[in-house]
């Protein structure tokens, strides 16, 4: 990975293959400290295009020049979760997936439940890993 100034802090880029053997790039945004990601055992998606921005940075600017399809973050992080990160993504117009990480995570269909409640819009759900 390497830094960038800006916005998105930090961003790799990962070429997916389709199966016509031609190459396309899909962007997907990391909500949160890249260091808290790797310290709380996150898993990354392995392949495309990612920029970690953090929820500071997204609440005051939003997604800026990122047109992200998928939004990770943790369910928990130090300074946000995943209701807050719903929040400013439905407060921003954003209709792609949201994605929250959790270990072992009891009923996370409440959590799922709720956000879904409360912001229209775009497709959420937990992963457990």
């Amino acid at each position: 990975m390497r830094r960038e100034d800006g916005l998105c802090g930090m961003t790799s880029e990962i070429t997916l293959e389709k199966q016509a053997g031609s190459s396309a790039f899909v962007k997907i945004v990391a909500i949160g400290d890249p260091e808290e990601w790797q310290e709380q055992g996150n898993p990354l998606p392995s392949s495309g295009t990612i920029s970690f921005l953090s929820f500071q940075d997204l609440a005051a600017s939003g997604l800026g020049h990122l047109s992200p399809e998928v939004i990770y973050s943790p369910v928990l992080a130090g300074h946000f979760d995943c209701i807050d990160m719903a929040m400013v993504l439905s407060k921003i117009g954003f209709d792609g997936t949201y994605k929250a990480y959790a270990k072992n995570l009891p009923k996370p269909e409440v959590i799922e439940r709720e956000v879904r409640n409360m912001c229209d819009g775009f497709s959420f759900e937990i992963v457990q890993s």
